[in-house]
C-alpha cells in the first residue's frame, strides 16, 4: 500500500472548516483503540473526512473499513466519496456496497417472492444445481484486484455470475464494506455475515452514519412482535399438517393466546399501548423447543411441495423464545389499526449486541444530531471510561446563517391543546407565510394527528401536505412548481430526515416553523427508559430531560439542516413554543452552534 498523508486523499482543492480536524480525530482514535463520537451538521461534509482519517490508518495498518448506513439511499455519499479518492491516488481502493440476496438476484421472476420465501427457493435451487449463476468460475480470479461497487453487477450481468456470490469472493480484497445496521447489530446475521466475509472485528474499522438513530434501531431489530393473524394461522397449519401426540394441547394453547390478544383490542384502542403482566403468557405459551419442532416439521412438509416459506408457528416460536430467554423485557400491546399487537422488546442491551462496538479496532460514531454524552451512552450501555469514549463536538460553519427564534404566547403543551391554542399557532404560521419571501415555508409539527387538527384553521395557500405514505421525490417535484408554498412536515418523518429542494445550488426553504416543540409522546417505552437512565445517571430531572428534551432538540436541528445545505443558503427558523426557554433546551441549541432569540407572540403578529 502507498503512505498517503491526508491532503494525499483529500480531493478538493481547500479543506472545509472543522474537516481536517475530524480526518486528524478519526486517524488518531483508530491508532489509540478508542470510540469516537462525531457531531458535526448535517450537509457540512462530515463523510470525507471521517473516510480520510480511517483509510489513512487503514493504508498504515492493514484495517477493513466496515460502513454502517441505515438506509440503501444512504449507501450512496461514502460511495461517492471513495469514487472521488479514487480519481485522485495512483493505487484504487476497493470497496463493495452490500445488499441482500434477493436484491442482487439476477433470476428476475424470483424478485417477487416474500423474503423468506426466496431464501429458501435460492438455497434449493443452490443444493440441486439448477441455478445457473452458482457456482462461481474459477475464471474470476483474475478480477480479485477490481475496484468493486457498481462493477460487481456489470461483472456479474457478463459473466452470468451470482452477484452476492461475486460480492463475497471480491470483498476479500475490499479496503471498504458499506452494509446495513442490522448485519452488525442483528446478532443472528451477524454469525452468518463474519463468517461468510470472514470479518475479524479486532482488525477493522467501524463507522457508523447516522448514529443518532442507532439506539432506537437496534431496539426495532430485538423487538419481537404477536399477531392474531398468525395464531389463527398457525392452528390451520397444525391441523393440516402436524399428527404429533401435542397436537391437541398446542391448539389449545394457542387458541387461549388468541382469545387473549382479542381481549386487548378494546384496551389498546382506547389508549394507543398497554403495559401487559408476564404471568398470563407465561403459564399459556407452549415451550419454544415445542414450538421449533412442530415448525420444521411443517416447513418439511411445505418443501415436499417446493413450497420454501416459513411456517406461522415459526413466527410464534421466535415470539416465545425471546419471552423466556430475555425475562427482563418489556411486554406491551400496540395498536396496528383496529387491533393489538403484543410486542416485547429490550429494558437494555444485552452485551453481545453492542459487542462490535467494543470490540472493533475503533469504532467511530458520527452525526448531525448526536444527544448528549450520557444520554447517548446511557441508552447503549456504554461506559464512557472503560470503552475509552472521546467526543468531537464541531458546531455548524454555517450556523450564523440561520436566525433562531423562540416564540412566547404559544405552546403545544397537551393540557393546553384545543381550538383555542390550534387557531393562534395557525395565526402564527399564516403571519410567517405572509411576510416570507419565495421559497419554501416548511412548518413542522410534534405529529400527524396535532399537523390535521392545525390545518383546519390554515388560510395561507398553495400547501403541501406530508402524508405518511408520501414519497420524497413527488413532494420535491410538487414544491417545485411553485414560487413561494407552505410545506407541512411531521418530526421524525421522511421529509425532515431525508429531503433536500435546490435550484441549481441553493436551498429553496428559506423559513422553518417549528410548530409545537417535538418532544416524544410518551409510552411504555420512554417510561421505562426514563426509569432506566434515572438509575445510571442518578439523577431523574437531568433523566427526564435526556429522555423528553434532547430528542426533540434534535428534531429542531435536523428541521434546520434541510434549509442550509450550502455556503450560499440562509434561513429564518421559528419555534412556536415557550417551552423552548427552558435552559436546557437553549444550552442544546447553543452547543449546536445556534443563537436563539426570544420574541413574543404579539410582535410576530404585527
Amino acid at each position: 500500500m502507498h503512505m498517503y498523508d491526508f491532503n494525499d486523499l483529500f480531493p478538493y482543492k481547500k479543506w472545509r472548516q472543522g474537516q481536517l480536524q475530524i480526518a486528524h480525530s478519526v486517524y488518531n482514535s483508530i491508532i489509540e483503540r478508542k470510540i469516537l463520537l462525531i457531531n458535526y451538521p448535517t450537509g457540512a461534509g462530515k463523510t470525507l473526512p471521517v473516510l480520510i482519517g480511517a483509510l489513512k490508518a487503514s493504508f498504515e495498518n492493514g484495517y477493513k473499513i466496515i460502513y454502517l448506513a441505515r438506509t440503501k439511499n444512504q449507501f450512496q455519499a461514502p460511495q461517492r466519496e471513495l469514487e472521488k479518492i479514487n480519481k485522485k491516488i495512483k493505487e484504487k481502493i476497493n470497496f463493495v456496497l452490500l445488499y441482500n440476496r434477493q436484491e442482487l438476484c439476477l433470476q428476475k421472476n424470483l424478485q417477487k417472492l416474500p423474503y423468506e420465501e426466496f431464501i429458501g427457493f435460492c438455497a434449493f435451487l443452490r443444493k440441486e444445481g439448477k441455478c445457473k449463476y452458482y457456482p462461481l468460475s474459477s475464471r474470476l480470479s483474475d478480477s480479485n484486484n477490481m475496484q468493486c461497487g457498481d462493477e460487481i453487477m456489470n461483472l456479474a450481468e457478463s459473466g452470468d455470475y451470482c452477484p452476492y456470490e461475486l460480492t463475497k469472493l471480491l470483498s476479500k480484497n475490499a479496503l471498504v464494506m458499506i452494509l446495513a445496521y442490522n448485519y452488525i447489530f442483528d446478532p443472528r446475521i451477524r454469525e452468518i455475515f463474519t463468517r461468510d466475509f470472514n470479518v475479524k472485528f479486532e482488525r477493522s474499522i467501524l463507522i457508523i452514519d447516522e448514529a443518532h438513530n442507532l439506539p432506537d434501531i437496534i431496539r426495532n431489530i430485538l423487538t419481537r412482535k404477536l399477531r392474531r393473524e398468525w395464531i389463527s394461522r398457525a392452528i390451520k397449519e397444525i391441523k393440516g399438517y402436524y399428527r404429533g401426540e401435542d397436537r391437541a394441547s398446542v391448539i389449545s394453547s394457542l387458541r387461549c393466546l388468541y382469545s387473549y390478544l382479542k381481549s386487548l383490542d378494546k384496551k389498546v384502542l382506547e389508549k394507543g399501548f398497554s403495559v401487559l403482566e408476564r404471568d398470563f403468557l407465561y403459564n399459556t405459551l407452549p415451550s419454544p423447543t415445542r414450538l421449533r419442532k412442530i415448525g420444521l416439521i411443517i416447513e418439511s412438509e411445505y418443501k415436499s411441495m417446493l413450497l420454501f416459506k416459513s411456517s406461522y408457528i415459526r413466527r410464534i416460536y421466535e415470539f416465545t423464545n425471546y419471552f423466556f430467554e430475555y425475562p427482563y423485557s418489556i411486554l406491551y400491546a400496540e395498536r396496528d389499526y383496529n387491533y393489538a399487537v403484543i410486542k416485547i422488546s429490550p429494558i437494555f442491551f444485552e452485551q453481545n449486541v453492542i459487542k462490535p462496538v467494543v470490540e472493533s479496532r475503533a469504532t467511530i460514531m458520527m452525526s448531525g444530531t448526536l444527544p448528549p454524552l450520557g444520554y447517548y451512552t446511557s441508552l447503549l450501555g456504554l461506559d464512557p471510561v472503560r470503552s475509552r469514549i472521546e467526543e468531537l463536538r464541531i458546531p455548524s460553519p454555517l450556523s450564523h446563517r440561520v436566525k433562531l427564534k423562540i416564540v412566547k404566547g404559544v405552546s403545544s403543551r397537551y393540557v393546553e391543546r384545543g381550538e383555542v391554542q390550534y387557531r393562534k399557532i395557525a395565526q402564527c404560521i399564516d403571519a410567517i407565510f405572509c411576510k416570507s419571501r419565495e421559497g419554501i415555508v416548511m412548518t413542522v409539527f410534534p405529529s400527524y394527528n396535532y399537523m390535521r387538527n392545525i390545518r383546519l384553521y390554515l388560510k395561507s395557500r398553495p400547501l403541501l401536505v406530508e402524508r405518511e405514505k408520501s414519497r420524497l421525490s413527488e413532494v420535491v417535484n410538487e414544491a417545485k412548481k411553485y414560487e413561494k408554498v407552505l410545506l407541512l412536515a411531521v418530526a421524525g418523518g421522511k421529509m425532515v430526515e431525508g429531503i433536500e429542494i435546490k435550484r441549481g445550488n441553493r436551498s429553496i426553504i428559506n423559513v422553518v416553523v417549528i410548530a409545537g416543540l417535538p418532544i416524544p409522546e410518551p409510552s411504555i417505552l420512554t417510561k421505562n427508559m426514563l426509569e432506566n437512565i434515572s438509575v445510571k445517571v442518578g439523577n431523574r430531572e437531568l433523566a427526564w430531560k435526556y429522555v423528553y428534551l434532547s430528542p426533540a432538540v434534535m428534531r429542531i436541528v435536523q428541521a434546520i439542516g434541510r434549509s442550509i445545505r450550502s455556503k450560499d443558503d440562509s434561513s429564518t427558523v421559528y419555534i412556536l413554543d415557550e417551552r423552548a426557554t427552558d435552559e436546557f433546551i437553549i444550552s442544546q441549541l447553543t452547543r449546536y452552534g445556534f443563537v436563539p432569540e426570544v420574541v413574543e407572540l404579539q410582535a410576530l403578529l404585527k
